[in-house]
């Protein structure tokens, strides 16, 4: 990647820009300073070599991490998660249509998985994007999205089972915020430690690893649900009408319903509500050693309730205004994302800068 001049480009004065530096300035984050925040997809749609892809991953290793004077504090424009996101439609797109032509049981795993996957990790993958660091390898981000799955998961039931005892039970399907929001800031928690990651970009990557692990199970576990429900429903039905067999699209039906909702959704939900998380507790630690008071700081604290709220927002019944309600919601929490990649990428304009004041001593 070729060297960048650590001086930010002017300030853009567009709305988005002044958005995002009110959202920042609430937070408590650096303001924006990059005018290219709106030329954020220009290049996803764009035709290239497929060799171009493997360049993604190709990083984070003793070889394939850049030095910081290499790294570039310009404005990202990824472009593969777009490429990762088609693969996994189209693979879920195949096996949707298999199952239909030859009614095989055996395909209905897979379309689970790959419907239920493909939104997520290819989020991911747009933070390894933006990660202009490239200091985070593949095999670091399957280890956050397995680890952080099973830390998050095991301790959302846990939490879970503790809010049943309490007879919150009122606050419906809401008390999810208050519950998987800390849950899976506690799977972030395996790495902040590690004094190798210690740059804002890489916690908004790890928070996304972590939330898409969180996401894509637990839309597996709606699907596979839903599928159950509509076999009892298709055969109670059968039974009213004295006998008949149930067919294997009273199974699926449901499945692919709410595979669809739930991978539209998905970039308004876990991935986004835990990279805020990551993104902010990495901002906090900075360079330091991780303390357990970093955790009560207050623009952790801000970032964190901001979540559960709008995690509140997401699950809480509001009839017609549900959706509007989940798509605003889903824009406040990439406001808050955009001003941390803003925040994140200044970081690396600032320690490149220093890196050039301590070289320009030592030549002196």
């Amino acid at each position: 990647m070729s060297s960048s001049n650590s001086t930010p480009p002017p300030v853009s004065n567009n709305s988005f820009n002044r958005l995002i530096a009110y959202v920042a300035n609430l937070i408590g984050a650096e303001p924006c300073e990059g005018r290219q925040i709106r030329d954020t997809f220009s290049e996803t749609f764009k035709a290239r070599h497929a060799t171009k892809v493997e360049d993604c991953f190709a990083v984070g290793a003793a070889g394939t991490t850049p030095s910081l004077e290499n790294v570039s504090g310009d404005w990202p424009r990824p472009w593969v998660f777009f490429y990762v996101l088609t693969a996994g439609v189209a693979l879920y797109l195949c096996l949707a249509f298999l199952l239909d032509a030859y009614q095989n049981p055996h395909l209905v795993s897979g379309m689970i998985l790959a419907g239920s996957f493909a939104a997520p990790v290819s989020i991911v993958v747009f933070f390894m994007e933006t990660n202009n660091l490239r200091n985070v390898s593949a095999s670091q981000v399957a280890y956050m999205f397995i680890t952080g799955t099973m830390v998050s998961l095991a301790a959302a039931l846990f939490l879970f089972s503790v809010t049943d005892r309490a007879n919150l039970g009122w606050m419906g399907a809401s008390i999810a915020g208050l519950v998987e929001e800390p849950a899976k800031v506690l799977a972030l928690l395996v790495l902040v430690s590690n004094r190798r990651y210690r740059y804002t970009l890489n916690g908004l990557l790890f928070g996304a690893a972590v939330g898409a692990g969180f996401a894509a199970f637990e839309s597996a576990g709606y699907a596979f649900k839903f599928g159950l429900n509509g076999i009892v429903m298709a055969t109670a039905q059968a039974a009213q009408q004295n006998g008949g067999g149930v067919q294997l699209r009273s199974f699926t039906d449901p499945m692919r319903e709410i595979i669809l909702l739930r991978g539209v959704m998905a970039p308004l939900g876990h991935v986004a509500w835990t990279a805020m998380c990551g993104g902010m507790l990495w901002k906090v630690k900075g360079d330091k050693p991780f303390s357990w008071g970093m955790l009560t700081d207050a623009r952790f604290l801000r970032v964190l309730g901001i979540a559960a709220a709008l995690h509140m927002v997401f699950n809480a019944e509001f009839g017609s205004l549900h959706m509007p309600l989940v798509v605003a919601q889903g824009l406040i929490a990439w406001l808050v994302i955009f001003a941390l990649l803003a925040d994140g990428l200044k970081q690396v304009r600032q320690e490149k800068a220093k890196l050039t004041q301590v070289d320009a001593l030592a030549a002196s």
